[in-house]
């Protein structure tokens, strides 16, 4: 019984990293993996399978897409 609507907003580019370390400091931060612990491991290992320099200097992880902003209303249907 809700009536709503999205309003799909421009999109950007995917989000990068200046650095492959800044990637793996921001990202292992982002996913609460403490340092030398064995989810670092794990998360260095996936990382090296999945990131990527671009041709711009930018580091980001393959195949990401980037993000959908949407700003989403709704009212109780009548």
């Amino acid at each position: 019984g809700i009536a709503y609507q999205v309003d799909e907003l421009p999109g950007d580019r995917p989000f990068g990293f200046t650095s492959e370390e800044e990637a793996r400091e921001i990202i292992a931060q982002r996913l609460y993996v403490a340092p030398g612990s064995q989810a670092e491991s794990r998360l260095a290992k996936a990382l090296d399978e999945s990131l990527q320099e671009e041709g711009d200097g930018v580091w980001r992880i393959k195949d990401s897409q980037p993000l959908r902003p949407c700003i989403v209303s709704w009212a109780p249907a009548v």
